[in-house]
């Protein structure tokens, strides 16, 4: 995956322009602006999961282009991370961990780690098999990942790490499994957030 990567010429992953991984214009389309998401769980995204960061992020977890963990890392440079911290990645499935060979959360808490000078763990483990999330409603969501995962116990407070927050099943499934653990979550932190649609005619 990375020798490929260092042979072939690089290609931006949105516009397809030769030369580097994501050309300066595609990723002055990724200026961070963290905010604040409340999922249930609160914690921080730098961006919204837009047009260009859709394909960086596939291009990372779907083609392993991993020289974009860097610019990922980068974009969460704003988010203060409480005083002795560790960053735990969310698990992938065991199906799209064979496919892919890696697992894209915890290799972005890893790359995260070393750049803030914090610790990371691989602590998270799905304990069943689960459905693939994209295919499911929210409501399925919730059913699929509920008490799916195991944690292990760590000494500190912990922040959870994901590429991309939806509706914020994984993460707050990532939250319980960690608390049944006796681990203290902090929160957690995504490159970006996928703005949720509210359905407007329902008044309640």
């Amino acid at each position: 995956m990375q020798l490929l990567e260092n042979l072939l010429p690089a290609t931006c992953v949105s516009c397809r322009k030769v030369g580097r991984t994501i050309c300066d214009t595609c990723l002055s389309a990724l200026q961070a602006r963290p905010r604040q998401v409340d999922r249930g769980i609160i914690g921080w995204s730098a961006i919204d999961y837009s047009k260009t960061a859709t394909s960086a992020i596939n291009a990372f977890k779907e083609h392993g282009r991993t020289a974009l963990l860097g610019e990922f890392s980068k974009l969460l440079d704003e988010v203060a991370l409480p005083e002795n911290a560790i960053l735990v990645g969310l698990p992938s499935s065991s199906t799209a961990t064979r496919k892919r060979g890696f697992v894209p959360a915890e290799l972005l808490a890893e790359r995260l780690a070393r750049r803030r000078s914090v610790r990371s763990a691989h602590a998270l483990v799905f304990a069943r098999k689960i459905a693939d999330q994209a295919l499911l409603s929210r409501e399925q969501r919730e059913v699929n990942l509920a008490g799916s995962m195991l944690a292990k116990p760590l000494s500190g407070p912990v922040v959870l790490i994901d590429d991309v927050v939806t509706t914020g099943a994984s993460l707050r499934e990532a939250a319980r499994a960690m608390a049944a653990a006796g681990n203290q979550v902090a929160g957690f932190i995504t490159i970006a957030e996928t703005i949720l649609k509210i359905d407007t005619s329902s008044k309640n």
